[in-house]
Formats: structure tokens, C-alpha cells, sequence
């Protein structure tokens, strides 16, 4: 399997997405849009990883990589290339796919329970979240997942788009990572946790890795 990996920022990486690569003997090759605007070509993609950032995805003019990225991302859609997306990578599929972007009416950081609309996922998990921005479903997509503050958590569109807005993925390097660079995020809210109870919720990633295995599992069943 080819798979890709494209980042946004050093402190977002794929944490247990890599390990479920590496225990399938598939290594990941990383594009670090932050060092070099660089890409794969179409035809050596069969798996495009597409992670997250503290960017909006209409900052064309403070990060030229948006551009060209989103129109790999739409050709290896229409390719039919296997394409997730986490967090701003979910953004990013969804305006691909026609959606708008925008605020949501709460940040929703730290562990907050979502409600699986699918086969494809529990009925209900606590992963991790670090957003202030939602997407409205493409169309054609299914709804996969919701949380109290947020209708859209994740979809899937045809059998080769998975758009997550929550990380299964983090491990406690990652969560460590968001908290030394994108702190500031912590405003008081509702739906905000503070460094402590985040740390503490680390307590869910070894459940988190078990439901990101099984979905990579079936999401890459016909590669």
C-alpha cells in the first residue's frame, strides 16, 4: 500500500495512525507542507492521510500550500483514491466536497463523548477534540458521528472519504504537543477542558487506538 501523509504543522502527526501502517508493513511517507510546499503525484497515492492544524482552511494568502492541496485532495477523491481526514483534514474534505466551513457555535476542546450513527463505530466513545470550526454534509455523504455541541463529527462519502473532526489518533506526545503550542485555545467555555482534566483524559487513548484500528481495518479493506 502507498500511503501519504500530509501535515500542517510538526506538533500534528498521526500518533496511532502510523502504528496501524507500521504493523501492516505500509510506511508512511510525510509531506510537510510547514518546511516545503510539496506533494505526491495522484498515481503513486493509494492512501491519502490528511491531518490537522490550528489553520483555517481559507488562509490562502498566509498559506499557499491550501490551494494546491485541496485540488490533490479532489483528484484523489475522484480517483478514487483512499482519502482521510482528521480534524482540519475532515475540514478540508469537506469543502472538496462542496461544504462550507465555519465557526461552531462552541470550541470543543478535550474528551467529550460522540455518539456513533454507524456500523463503523460504537454506539458511543470519548476521543479527544481540539476545534472551534464545523462543516455542514457534503452531499452524498453519510453521517457517521455527532456530539452534543457538534451535528457533524464525521462522515464518509462513497467507499473512499472518511472525514473525522475528533483524533483517535493522539497519544500523550501529541496531546502534549497541542498544549505547549495552541494553549491559547483554552479559553473558559462549556465545552473546553483545562490542562489537567486533558492530561487526565489520557486515561481513554488505549480505548481510542482499539476503534481507530478496526475503522483503518475496514475503511481499507479493497486496497
Amino acid at each position: 500500500m502507498k500511503a501519504h501523509c500530509l501535515m500542517h504543522v510538526p506538533f500534528e502527526g498521526p500518533g496511532y495512525i502510523g502504528d496501524w501502517f507500521a504493523s501492516r508493513g505500509a510506511g508512511l511517507k510525510f509531506w510537510k507542507l510547514y518546511e516545503e510546499m510539496a506533494f505526491p503525484r495522484v498515481e503513486d497515492v493509494d492512501f491519502l492521510l490528511v491531518m490537522g492544524g490550528p489553520m483555517n482552511i481559507y488562509e490562502y494568502d498566509r498559506y499557499p500550500w491550501l490551494e494546491p492541496e485541496k485540488n490533490l485532495i479532489g483528484t484523489c477523491i475522484r480517483e478514487k483514491k483512499k482519502v482521510l481526514g482528521i480534524c482540519l483534514g475532515a475540514q478540508l474534505l469537506a469543502d472538496v466536497l462542496g461544504e462550507r466551513v465555519f465557526p461552531n457555535s462552541e470550541k470543543e476542546i478535550g474528551w467529550f463523548p460522540v455518539r456513533g450513527r454507524d456500523s463503523l463505530f460504537p454506539e458511543s466513545y470519548l476521543p479527544f477534540h481540539w476545534h472551534g470550526e464545523t462543516f455542514n454534509l457534503p452531499a452524498g455523504a453519510v453521517n457517521l458521528a455527532s456530539s452534543e455541541i457538534c451535528s457533524n463529527q464525521a462522515f464518509s462519502h462513497g467507499n473512499n472519504v472518511l472525514a473525522l473532526q475528533f483524533h483517535l489518533e493522539v497519544t500523550p506526545a501529541l496531546v502534549e504537543g497541542l498544549l505547549d503550542h495552541v494553549a491559547g485555545d483554552l479559553e473558559p467555555g462549556p465545552f473546553v477542558q483545562g490542562r489537567e482534566e486533558i492530561i487526565g483524559g489520557l486515561v481513554n487513548a488505549g480505548a481510542n487506538r482499539k476503534i481507530l484500528h478496526t475503522v483503518l481495518e475496514t475503511f481499507s479493506r479493497d486496497i
